[in-house]
């Protein structure tokens, strides 16, 4: 069974942060978040919950994929993709050539994780006849925002 896992943008701080839970009921997610102090010989982590509403925040999911340095990606990460062959659509427009890298952002769109190509055009994660040679993480939303 594939991890369900979640992060959310906190529009207000402009950071990502795991989710721990998501209230459907009182539209609230519990994100955690870490106070770091440092003292004297040692630095001190201590992790706690916080609620949000749903407003406040950008839900993005885990597409249970890792980068080629086991960066986890995520709707709307920018990455950097290479093709083991040519990915074209109907055979007849080649919208990525192999080995040539291209960028794009992810999305969950018509019930998949797909890459937005842009101009309207997506490569979806799952293509049986596209093979990542690599992808890797070039920006994480708060990144870009």
């Amino acid at each position: 069974m594939q991890p369900i896992e979640f992060r959310a943008l906190v529009k207000t701080e402009n950071k990502l942060y795991p989710v721990s839970q998501i209230d459907f009921e009182t539209e609230t997610v519990l994100i955690e978040k870490v106070r770091i102090t440092k003292l004297d010989k040692h630095t001190e982590f201590n992790f706690y919950e916080v609620k949000v509403k749903f407003e406040d925040i950008e839900l993005m999911q885990y597409t249970t994929k890792d980068d080629i340095n086991g960066t986890k990606i995520f709707e709307g990460d920018k990455v950097e993709v290479s093709l083991a062959e040519d990915f074209d659509i109907n055979n007849d427009i080649i919208i990525a050539k192999k080995n040539i890298p291209f960028q794009g952002i992810v999305e969950f769109k018509d019930a998949m994780f797909v890459i937005n190509l842009g101009n309207n055009r997506y490569l979806n994660f799952n293509e049986v006849h596209c093979e990542f040679i690599e992808i890797t993480v070039i920006e994480q939303k708060e990144e870009r925002s």
